[in-house]
């Protein structure tokens, strides 16, 4: 379990987030996720579990 648990923090400590293979720079199935549940603009979102996340980033640039 020390080894998996230390290859995964090598890979975060050392792997640009972009080079990750499950990074997404527009988090597209969370954000049409949201707005199918018609959330409103000033709503609280978490989004959980999703490391280094863009969801956050996207729903700014959306609300301008």
């Amino acid at each position: 379990m020390a080894s998996l648990k230390g290859h995964w923090n090598k890979k975060y400590t050392n792997t640009p987030i972009a080079q990750l293979g499950w990074y997404e720079s527009k988090s597209q199935p969370s954000l049409q996720l949201i707005e199918n549940c018609a959330v409103l603009k000033d709503a609280i979102v978490v989004d959980v579990g999703s490391g280094a996340s863009a969801v956050v980033s996207n729903l700014r640039e959306e609300s301008h």
